[in-house]
């Protein structure tokens, strides 16, 4: 009996493991590609190098596929009733909002160059607002990126997809 209590324990704490422990999201331009990270699970990766790359490690699994070689399958659509679908589609759209919302963005940098000088000049101030201190720089050297970390964990956005 105290077998079967255990193995319900491990279960309720890997089930819980995998509802707490966080996703991040990064994509950085300057590389082209992403990378979602579910930290001590796994990561894949996307990545461009002459074409595109897939990368996926989940526990002690590894593959990497080249995304050209992916066939996509081809499914035929059912109609249904137009204000179903619209009742379905507000309340697909009120849950998207939610789940949304529960991502927290931790880090990001812009810089910027327009390719005019007078614009970026006039623009130039944005670097000292208080806002964007730290995360925007305008510049006159041709360097344009953009780089973002997002973080959520799967509890917060199962409870918001079924509230």
């Amino acid at each position: 009996m105290i077998w079967l209590f255990s193995i319900l324990l491990f279960i309720c704490l890997l089930l819980s493991w995998f509802l707490i422990s966080p996703l991040v999201l990064e994509t950085d331009t300057r590389i082209p590609g992403a990378m979602l990270k579910w930290v001590s699970i796994g990561k894949a990766r996307i990545w461009y190098d002459h074409e595109w790359w897939l990368s996926i490690r989940v526990l002690f699994f590894r593959k990497t596929i080249k995304l050209s070689s992916i066939k996509a399958k081809q499914k035929k659509l059912t109609t249904g009733t137009a204000k179903k679908k619209k009742r379905n589609k507000e309340k697909l759209f009120r849950k998207m909002i939610r789940v949304m919302r529960t991502f927290q963005i931790e880090e990001w940098r812009v810089f910027l160059d327009s390719g005019d000088d007078s614009l970026n000049a006039r623009i130039y101030g944005l670097n000292f607002l208080p806002l964007f201190r730290g995360h925007l720089q305008i510049n006159f050297n041709d360097e344009n990126y953009l780089f973002i970390r997002i973080r959520n964990r799967p509890m917060k956005i199962l409870w918001a997809f079924l509230r």
